[in-house]
């Protein structure tokens, strides 16, 4: 049986090397209810323990607390939801590791309204 499955979403891919925009970027989509994937260096993510660089790691960052100064950030590599110190997770949004710089790298999804998987 073959199912085929159209999301119909369209992706816009942010990049800067502003920090404060970068963040802005991801507090606005979660504000709209939009959890947020972003390129970040695994090196800079605590709960990696890594030594090696590598700046296109992708992670979900789904939501923040400013009090605390912690986001909470879903990776593939865990299945637990991972709390991020922000300073930890705009290090990593800024490397200029391998392979390339991750210039704050948002990708912000538009849904249609009514989408179904």
């Amino acid at each position: 049986m073959e199912s085929t499955c159209c999301l119909d979403a369209t992706v816009e891919l942010r990049r800067t090397d502003n920090s404060a925009l970068g963040w802005r970027w991801v507090r606005d989509e979660l504000t709209a209810g939009r959890p947020v994937m972003v390129w970040a260096d695994i090196a800079e993510l605590p709960y990696l323990r890594v030594r090696l660089r590598m700046s296109r790691h992708d992670v979900v960052v789904v939501g923040y607390d400013d009090e605390r100064q912690i986001a909470y950030v879903v990776d593939n590599d865990r299945e637990d939801v991972q709390e991020v110190p922000c300073a930890a997770l705009a290090r990593a949004r800024r490397s200029t590791g391998f392979p390339a710089s991750t210039r704050h790298a948002t990708f912000a999804v538009e849904w249609p309204s009514g989408s179904r998987i």
